[in-house]
């Protein structure tokens, strides 16, 4: 059964990285703003120059997550993510 939710989600400012684990590893990145002409929140994957370091931060955070697991520190063996 896959998920409708995403196990982490990564925000700076309007920009969100959203990580999905089912049924693969994923991240969807986006960008949210208000369409004055519509009057409604909108979403796009488009980015400004200057959106891009907030986009940096999020996806190198969604990374570290899916990347990094913690380790107990009673435990001899290290703690290995099940794929």
């Amino acid at each position: 059964m896959t998920p409708n939710k995403p196990v982490r989600v990564f925000v700076c400012g309007n920009i969100r990285a959203s990580v999905w684990t089912a049924p693969h590893e994923s991240v969807h990145l986006q960008k949210r703003y208000f369409d004055d002409k519509q009057q409604q929140w909108r979403n796009s994957e488009y980015l400004f120059p200057d959106e891009l370091p907030r986009a940096r931060l999020v996806l190198e955070k969604a990374y570290e997550f899916l990347c990094l697991r913690e380790e107990d520190p009673g435990s001899t063996r290290p703690n290995q993510r099940s794929s």
